[in-house]
């Protein structure tokens, strides 16, 4: 195979390449591949937030409450039925 004499040959990227000894060679080589990414950057200032609104106007007062005893302090559970306290137990739950 005859060797061709060094010389520019076309562009490739606007770089020259050259043909020496049978291979080809470029101003800057042949790429590689693609390395892994770097670690993250810091993290950015925090962006502006909306303005608040007004604050509305406060609500009716509603009904004062009753009189509402509280349950049998003795370690069961118990749970109200037609205004009483019951007793919660297996015979009390629902099927």
């Amino acid at each position: 195979m005859p060797q061709t004499a060094p010389g520019p040959t076309q562009a490739k990227n606007g770089r020259a390449s050259f043909i020496n000894r049978g291979f080809a060679d470029s101003a800057t080589g042949i790429p590689g591949p693609e390395g892994p990414a770097g670690p993250a950057g810091p993290q950015g200032p925090q962006g502006a937030t909306g303005a608040q609104g007004p604050q509305g106007a406060t609500g009716a007062q509603g009904p004062v409450g009753g009189n509402f005893p509280d349950a049998p302090n003795d370690g069961n559970y118990y749970c109200r039925r037609n205004g009483a306290w019951i007793m919660v137990t297996q015979s009390t739950l629902p099927p």
